[in-house]
């Protein structure tokens, strides 16, 4: 909801100076632009105007930028020593289904809990090397998850087409 307000006086407010003298300060409008035919379809309300000392200013409302993520990946299965979801390894068994630079890495168990919410420590959890999870490092009676993992990559390395949150197992097409 963008609401509309008026600011202001007939006359300018002046404030005090350290020297004493008055400086006008100036007066401030915000209006909203009623919608035209051609605007009443869409979703994008219209952009509010401020105007300060008569002069307009149009205000343009962006969407937020995308965010190009991978599928997400659960190559290993937790094992004598613990999960590992390199990506050297995902690399050479998905070609292709990550970029060359990954600028972040998402990890999460395979039930959507994420990693630092665990309380396990992790070997490796950046988007250079991907994550590991060894179970010696976890203490008396403890095991890594099974964790999955999806990386951030360039908005040039998407299609552009939302693609569904499914996770890629090892042998999946």
């Amino acid at each position: 909801n963008i609401q509309t307000c008026s600011v202001g006086k007939k006359e300018p407010e002046v404030e005090s100076t350290p020297a004493g003298s008055l400086t006008p300060v100036p007066t401030r409008q915000t209006t909203q632009q009623p919608l035209t035919q051609e605007q009443d379809h869409t979703d994008q309300p219209s952009a509010p105007t401020t105007t300060v000392n008569s002069i307009p200013v149009q205000t343009t409302l962006q969407a937020p930028k995308p965010v190009c993520k991978t599928k997400w990946f659960s190559r290993d299965s937790p094992s004598a020593t613990g999960d590992y979801e390199l990506l050297y390894y995902i690399r050479k068994e998905y070609p292709g289904a990550v970029c060359h630079r990954p600028s972040a890495i998402e990890v999460q168990t395979i039930h959507g809990v994420p990693a630092l919410q665990t309380g396990q420590k992790f070997a490796w959890n950046d988007p250079v090397n991907g994550f590991a999870c060894i179970n010696a490092e976890q203490g008396k009676r403890a095991f890594c998850y099974d964790y999955k993992v999806r990386f951030t990559c360039p908005d040039s390395f998407c299609s552009g087409v939302d693609e569904k949150d499914g996770v890629v197992k090892k042998g999946s097409p």
